[in-house]
């Protein structure tokens, strides 16, 4: 059974609800009508394709393509659609406008917003990448918390279980993180990679702390080899890849931007432009104990404002967990777990009560009012 909350939890629970309130109406609000043609409103946009997988929320941003966006099963898109051919499958969700010359759906498609076709092309334009030039240095970091001067390399790896952390502007050949690997950014930063850049499956790529935007995290890329991400990671960053496809893993987690020669998103997947993020709750898992309704799959942990993704995800992992909501300030993450009844929500979050992390504040039920 749960205990009743104490006027400390009330309070967090009050302020937990405010700001994931506040992200929410961010974040659902309709589009306009006025179509937006600024690359920087993109979320993701590919000159020859974009492609989601089933179970994609897109929670921030336009997308884009001058050839084709095909949407799977059961995706749910904040934002305008804008290409020459949109395909949706059964039981998605546009929250926005959609703009195109030919457009598929199903009677399960629900678009919110207008269609239209009148559109231009090019749909957007993707910057031009400055020449640079790289080092002669490689470097393979088998560390943790190893840090990497600004400057010109050549190749860069960072080992399985190792921490890279970075600041300035870098110019490689090559970046490749291996399965479990972190790079974390301790300032604005610049990344301009020649030929080959590859993450692997449970990468953490991010700011290191939460009061750096990730639209001051950029990474260029003017090679033609593909961009392949693992499952399972959690990457805050900007890319900019013209010349190539980015193909990004099941289960991802992105806050950014991606703006390539096309994209592919893997299924379960959960991105947003914005730093702050949420994906929406399944209100049939609402159940009430003691007088309290709440989210029976979702914990709410505010964390100290020093506390890292690394440190972050280091919590979901002892719990089994995923993010699915974040933000910045005051830190707050929110995490889905699987559970089958009361007694397992309550004692997933008495195990991060008894890891006694000094990282942490609170940790409480997902309220829903009081």
């Amino acid at each position: 059974m749960l205990h009743q909350l104490s006027d400390k939890k009330l309070y967090l629970a009050s302020v937990l609800a405010t700001s994931v309130i506040s992200a929410t109406v961010l974040f659902s609000q309709s589009p306009s009508s006025k179509p937006f043609r600024n690359i920087e409103d993109f979320i993701l946009f590919g000159k020859e394709g974009i492609h989601l997988a089933e179970d994609v929320q897109s929670l921030s941003g336009n997308i884009g393509s001058d050839k084709i966006i095909e949407i799977q099963e059961r995706s749910k898109i904040i934002g305008h659609l804008f290409s020459q051919e949109i395909k949706l499958a059964e039981n998605t969700e546009i929250d926005g406008n959609i703009i195109t010359q030919q457009l598929e759906q199903t009677p399960t498609t629900k678009i919110l917003g207008t269609t239209s076709k009148e559109i231009t092309f090019p749909v957007a334009k993707i910057p031009d990448i400055p020449d640079f030039q790289i080092g002669v240095q490689d470097i393979e970091i088998t560390q943790k918390d190893f840090i990497l001067p600004a400057g010109l390399f050549r190749d860069i790896k960072v080992k399985e279980n190792a921490s890279l952390i970075m600041a300035g502007i870098y110019n490689f050949r090559s970046l490749r993180a291996d399965d479990n690997s972190a790079i974390l950014f301790d300032g604005p930063i610049t990344i301009n990679i020649q030929s080959s850049f590859r993450l692997g499956q449970g990468t953490i790529v991010t700011p290191k702390l939460s009061n750096l935007s990730v639209k001051e995290i950029k990474i260029n890329f003017t090679g033609t080899e593909t961009i392949q991400i693992g499952n399972r990671f959690i990457l805050g960053f900007r890319l900019v890849a013209p010349n190539t496809s980015v193909d990004v893993g099941e289960e991802a987690l992105w806050r950014g931007s991606i703006w390539a020669r096309e994209v592919r998103v893997g299924e379960n997947s959960l991105i947003s432009k914005e730093d702050s993020f949420e994906k929406e709750s399944d209100l049939t898992k609402v159940i009430e104990d003691q007088g309290l309704k709440f989210i029976s799959n979702e914990i709410l942990i505010l964390f100290k404002n020093e506390a890292t993704q690394f440190d972050i995800q280091q919590v979901v992992n002892l719990i089994n967990g995923k993010v699915v909501g974040f933000i910045p300030n005051p830190l707050i993450v929110k995490i889905e777990v699987p559970i089958l009844t009361i007694q397992d929500l309550n004692d997933k979050i008495q195990l991060i009560k008894n890891s006694n992390n000094p990282l942490i504040v609170e940790v409480i039920q997902n309220l829903i009012g009081r």
